[in-house]
């Protein structure tokens, strides 16, 4: 146990005491009825202290790994960093949130999962924990999906509980926003909504007001939202391909000052071709801070 203990830098009582309480240990068994790790049983250990040193209590961490095959545990392992000879392993602790939201998901746990992405809140401004940590846990989420490793019901789980959080978020601020709002939306046919999410609670904690309008929004409909509210500033989504032609001239209303649209995500080019206007301004966020950066901009030239 003790070579253990130093290979994954985890002190032997501990090891001790979630083999005994939590049963994540040893599982081989020499002849003398003396137990020992196996390299499977290290991958657990070691994964039982990247969730641990993320926040969670020691019985939701072994009831993650109990759910999970030698395999799973195994695939784990070695994303997060795991040398395979000699079992020298050594954490990745920047990689220790986005392995427990992946282990959560996988384990179809939505209290677990909870309580991941609410240790992540509170441990990191909202927009550093969706670059570095949901965002990276996210995509893994979507390749093990592609790769038949993880079902669809974990793709929406995370999706699900992490919306949930995010929202919370947005109506904690809600006393201090004040202005005309900005819309947030996503572009026709594009169902994906989780980067509004996120967007609407980092400008919450800006104090500024928003409109979520979701996911498939037709111009039109946009248009009919931006008279009625008086925005002054669309966020607009697209994660599918936009065609270059996409005109948003309709989103303004005449004789109202001009608005400004940003635009953001992989469907559109880094520079939308769209027709001159002195009545619509767009500009292209490559990022959740750029998007950010721009409405403020914005908002402060109004």
């Amino acid at each position: 146990m003790s070579e253990v203990a130093l290979q994954v830098a985890v002190p032997a009582s501990t090891l001790r005491s979630w083999d005994q309480r939590h049963d994540v240990g040893p599982t081989f068994r020499t002849p003398g009825n003396h137990r020992r790790y196996s390299e499977n049983d290290v991958h657990r250990v070691l994964l039982m202290a990247q969730l641990t040193g993320q926040g969670l209590p020691a019985s939701a961490a072994a009831e993650v790994l109990h759910g999970m095959t030698d395999a799973a545990v195994r695939a784990r392992a070695e994303r997060a960093g795991v040398a395979r000879s000699d079992l020298h392993l050594v954490p990745d602790s920047s990689r220790a949130p986005a392995e427990a939201i992946i282990a959560a998901a996988s384990a179809v746990d939505p209290v677990l999962m909870t309580r991941v992405i609410r240790g992540v809140l509170r441990g990191q401004p909202l927009d550093q924990s969706w670059t570095e940590v949901f965002v990276p846990a996210l995509h893994e989420i979507g390749d093990l999906w592609s790769r038949g490793e993880l079902g669809i019901e974990s793709e929406h789980l995370v999706s699900e509980v992490l919306g949930a959080e995010l929202r919370q978020v947005s109506r904690g601020e809600a006393m201090r926003q004040t202005g005309s709002p900005v819309i947030l939306t996503s572009a026709d046919r594009d169902y994906h909504h989780l980067p509004l999410l996120v967007l609407e609670a980092v400008l919450s904690q800006h104090g500024v007001r928003t409109t979520m309008l979701g996911p498939s929004m037709p111009y039109a409909s946009m248009a009919a939202a931006v008279e009625r509210t008086m925005a002054r500033e669309v966020f607009l989504w697209a994660s599918l391909p936009r065609p270059r032609s996409d005109d948003l001239r309709p989103l303004a209303t005449p004789g109202r000052p001009p608005m400004t649209v940003v635009v953001g995500g992989p469907g559109w080019p880094a520079e939308p071709a769209l027709p001159p206007s002195t009545a619509v301004v767009v500009k292209y966020a490559a990022d959740l801070q750029s998007a950010v950066s721009l409405l403020l901009e914005a908002r402060e030239r109004d």
